[in-house]
C-alpha cells in the first residue's frame, strides 16, 4: 500500500508542478495579451474621437493623436500626410519616433496709406496703378496696389512646421572602445535621451531658437 501510495505521490507532484507552471505561463501570457489588446482599444478610441469630432477641446487644449507611425498615408489629412513625407525626407526613425507634430500658420494684413491733403494738393490720377504682387516664394506674397493717391499693402505669409522627438540610447560610460574593453569592465548600461528635428517650408521665415522640454 505504501508503494502504491509513493508511486501515485511520484506521478502526481510532477503533473501538478507542470500543470501550475503551465497555468501560471499561460495566465501571465493572457495578462499581456489583455494588456496590449486594452491598450490599442484606448489607442483607437482616442484616434476616433479625435479624427470625427472637434480636435479643440476645453482651455485651447487640442486632441493628441495616437496614430502607428508607419501609416501615416492611410489618413486622409493633408497636414499628416506631410508629416509623414517630410519624416522620410529626413530619415527619421519611425520605430524610435515618440511625438510628431505639425503646425501650419498663415498671416494675412492689409496696410492702407491715405495721403494728407492741404489746400494746393493736386490729385494726379496717373500714380494711381493696378495691384502688382511680389512673390517672394508661394508662401509669402505682398500685393501694392494705389488708388485716388491711396496706397494699399496686402502681405499674406504661410508656413508650415514640422517637429519630431525621437529616443536613443547611448552609453553611460563612451570611454569603452569596444565590447571586450565593456565586457572586461562589465559595463554595458545604457541611457535614454531624447532628441528632436524641425523642419518647416517657408525658406523666408528664420527660426532663430526652440526649446523641448520633456517633464520628469
Amino acid at each position: 500500500m505504501t508503494a502504491l501510495i509513493k508511486k501515485i505521490y511520484d506521478y502526481l507532484v510532477p503533473v501538478l508542478i507542470v500543470g501550475i507552471i503551465g497555468t501560471t505561463v499561460a495566465l501571465c501570457g493572457y495578462r499581456n495579451a489583455y494588456i496590449k489588446a486594452d491598450k490599442e482599444i484606448g489607442n483607437a478610441t482616442n484616434t476616433i474621437l479625435a479624427l470625427n469630432t472637434d480636435m479643440e477641446l476645453k482651455d485651447g487644449y487640442i486632441r493628441v493623436l495616437e496614430l502607428n507611425t508607419s501609416h501615416l498615408s492611410d489618413f486622409n489629412n493633408e497636414l499628416i500626410h506631410k508629416l509623414d513625407s517630410v519624416a522620410e525626407e529626413l530619415r527619421i526613425n519611425k520605430k524610435r519616433l515618440q511625438y510628431a507634430i505639425g503646425l501650419q500658420l498663415s498671416l494675412m494684413d492689409t496696410a492702407t496709406v491715405s495721403p494728407v491733403f492741404t489746400d494746393t494738393t493736386t490729385v494726379v490720377s496717373s500714380c494711381d496703378f493696378e495691384p502688382i504682387q511680389t512673390i517672394f516664394n508661394p508662401m509669402t506674397i505682398v500685393t501694392s496696389s494705389m488708388l485716388n493717391g491711396e496706397l494699399t499693402t496686402e502681405l499674406y505669409v504661410a508656413e508650415r512646421l514640422y517637429l519630431y522627438i525621437e529616443d536613443d540610447k547611448i552609453w553611460r560610460n563612451p570611454r569603452r572602445k569596444n565590447f571586450f574593453d565593456r565586457l572586461f569592465h562589465w559595463d554595458f548600461k545604457k541611457d535614454v535621451i531624447y532628441k528632436a528635428k524641425v523642419e518647416h517650408d517657408n525658406e523666408q521665415i528664420k527660426i532663430n531658437d526652440i526649446k523641448v522640454i520633456k517633464g520628469i
